[in-house]
């Protein structure tokens, strides 16, 4: 019996994993899709109030991205 619960374990285990992966892996990709609309607004002089609040984020989160991904 314990070998049938291992297997099982590990199997449900390695799925949940596999969903996880899959879902962080999304949402990454829409984060960076998101981070770029936020950059492309920067570069057409919208305010970073106006930005911060159509996209549910602090002003001080949108500088940080501003910082972290302004082409150089």
């Amino acid at each position: 019996m314990a070998i049938a619960t291992e297997t099982t374990l590990r199997i449900r285990l390695e799925e949940a994993a596999r969903a996880v992966r899959g879902y962080k892996a999304a949402h990454d990709d829409e984060v960076e899709v998101r981070d770029g609309i936020i950059i492309e607004a920067v570069q057409a002089e919208i305010p970073v109030a106006h930005i911060a609040r159509w996209c549910g984020l602090s002003r001080p989160r949108i500088n940080q991205i501003i910082a972290e991904n302004w082409p150089r």
